[in-house]
């Protein structure tokens, strides 16, 4: 399969920054087939709020989405490194400080933060990496938390993100 063909249409919108190669021979089939549902499912709900693919990257063990819209920014990664065990993903909301090929961790809030804050609840965490037909389902519950916890930010309201940014640092 090769996600580039299944990604790019002929919309001048979907134009984005990648590594134009997958070693096929060491990337994982399943951050692969992660990959191709996460731009399936998540791509046409971020477009409705004006974020555009920016950055696609897949590696042995990770994978790494970035849409962009003006200075926000929404980062979905994941890793199934064994280092990283258990094997996770998660989606980042951020705000870039210069430009988008300079963030860093201080710039952004997991949703899962914002998930935490809105529930009152300290018993949330990033996703477990879904494997097979599991990964369908996870991205769509990941897509329905992201339009629920995040839609302040999706719509530009950075209010709750910032709350959550100042939080996060001043623990």
């Amino acid at each position: 399969m090769n996600i580039f063909k299944k990604i790019l249409t002929s919309d001048n919108d979907s134009k984005f920054i990648s590594d134009k190669t997958i070693n096929y021979e060491v990337t994982s089939e399943g951050q692969i087939d992660f990959a191709n549902e996460a731009i399936e499912i998540l791509n046409p709900v971020l477009r409705q709020f004006d974020f555009k693919l920016l950055k696609l990257k897949i590696t042995e063990y990770s994978t790494t989405i970035i849409w962009i819209r003006n200075k926000c920014y929404i980062d979905l990664g994941s890793s199934t490194h064994p280092h990283d065990a258990p094997n996770f993903y998660g989606i980042v909301l951020g705000e870039f400080k210069e430009d988008y090929y300079h963030y860093a961790d201080l710039d952004c809030v997991g949703l899962w933060q914002l998930k935490a804050i809105q529930e009152n609840s300290d018993n949330v965490n990033d996703t477990p990496f879904p494997i097979g037909a599991d990964i369908k389902s996870s991205l769509i519950q990941s897509k329905e938390d992201l339009l629920k916890y995040g839609k302040g930010f999706l719509q530009g309201n950075l209010t709750e993100f910032y709350f959550a940014r100042n939080k996060q640092w001043n623990q």
